[in-house]
């Protein structure tokens, strides 16, 4: 005689049962953690084409539309910027004081706001007007050269 214990078939199939509804169960559960506590993208940026370098000369701005509807400023500014060893910068387009658009005076080596008289430094700091007493400035975009393609740098919303 043997003295293993056998499993029946109705035991067997009954543990099978529990066992499949116990991971639908857990399953379900993981979907609606993650519904209730979405996991948020943070630090993921994508690079979006703006243009080629030989296409803006020294002195010349291009307004551009973003895919999220806000409009960039691309400047050529002539002097090598540290921030990415090029010259050319991107600003909104939009003054900090009430909106308007702003525009790149090269002869004045500056951006100027025409309604309220704001001036910008080729930074984007404020040195004139409303803006200047508000202390604000021009919303700058981070910009990647690669050869001689432009691109900004944008977080993924």
């Amino acid at each position: 005689m043997c003295s293993e214990k056998t499993i029946g078939r109705r035991k067997w199939l009954l543990s099978g049962v529990v066992a499949s509804l116990a991971g639908a169960y857990g399953v379900v559960a993981a979907f609606a953690a993650r519904f209730l506590f979405p996991e948020r993208a943070k630090g993921r940026q994508r690079r979006l084409f703006l243009g080629f370098a030989h296409e803006l000369d020294v002195g010349e701005s291009r307004s551009i539309v973003m895919p999220s509807g806000d409009e960039l400023l691309l400047s050529n500014t002539g002097r090598i910027n540290p921030d990415n060893g090029s010259p050319f910068l991107a600003f909104s387009n939009r003054c900090p004081h009430l909106g308007c658009k702003v525009h790149w005076q090269a002869q004045e080596n500056r951006f100027y706001c025409p309604c309220h008289q704001g001036v910008f430094d080729p930074n984007g700091l404020a040195t004139a007007g409303p803006p200047a007493d508000a202390g604000k400035s021009l919303k700058p975009y981070e910009l990647d050269i690669v050869n001689q393609s432009i691109y900004v740098v944008e977080e993924n919303a």
